[in-house]
């Protein structure tokens, strides 16, 4: 992986708590940062698919779920079709 370096200020609290997060880990402080941008990053791409398919399963678009979608799941069970 390419990498570039990078200069950050970070609050002396939050240093404080990395230092014993990363001492239990036995992990540097670049493990760290990349990880939170990562899993960070990933929060953000989970929230924006969420809030994109909000509201995609109307029962105007899927008649087989006009009785409830208990009904349907009960329905697929049974004939084993899913």
């Amino acid at each position: 992986m390419k990498t570039i370096m990078k200069s950050l200020r970070f609050p002396v609290e939050i240093l404080d708590k990395s230092r014993e997060v990363m001492r239990k880990k036995k992990i540097n402080f670049t493990q760290l940062t990349m990880a939170a941008v990562s899993n960070y990053v990933a929060e953000v791409k989970y929230e924006e698919k969420v809030n994109e398919a909000f509201g995609i399963w109307k029962t105007s678009k899927h008649k087989e779920l006009k009785n409830g979608t208990d009904s349907y799941i009960r329905k697929v069970r049974r004939t084993g079709k899913g």
